[in-house]
């Protein structure tokens, strides 16, 4: 060995290069499995989202009919007095309902049948048409808001 020798012997480079290079493979491979982790999230996620999306449509659905049955009840109740039975909700639409019920009326025991168009205001239903003359086309609702497609 030489007493002036300078640098680094062969030794110490295959070294040096041997620790860069597990270095840089833990940097790679903490790096993959992070973004693994994270495209795995990220599909269970927008998996969890469409489906609490479609529970929570049909939990409106189940609510608005409970609502518009109640809503129908109670006016069959303030106009003639009685029950109201036959409650059929043919059209529900976004904010939009028909429904057709028999309405018996306790005076002459008679038990027409009516249509009723309801709308969704703050999440209540109220009767916007009623009758046997109510409207029977999409035209004739419109003066009441309601969209130009409803009956179709």
């Amino acid at each position: 060995m030489k007493i002036n020798q300078k640098g680094f012997g062969a030794v110490e480079g295959i070294l040096v290069l041997i620790i860069v290079g597990l270095l840089c493979f833990i940097g790679w491979y903490v790096y993959d499995t992070k973004n693994k982790t994270d495209q795995t999230l990220e599909t269970v996620d927008k998996t969890s989202n469409s489906s609490t999306t479609a529970a929570s449509k049909s939990d409106t659905a189940t609510t608005d009919k409970a609502l518009i049955t109640d809503a129908v009840t109670k006016d069959c109740e303030s106009t003639a007095g009685s029950k109201a039975s036959s409650i059929n909700i043919y059209k529900l639409a976004g904010d939009y309902a028909a429904v057709t019920l028999a309405c018996s009326n306790p005076q002459d025991g008679s038990n027409p049948t009516n249509r009723l168009y309801l709308k969704k205001n703050n999440k209540s239903w109220a009767i916007v048409v009623r009758g046997g003359g109510a409207p029977t086309t999409t035209e004739e609702l419109k003066p009441f808001g309601f969209p130009a497609n409803f009956l179709d």
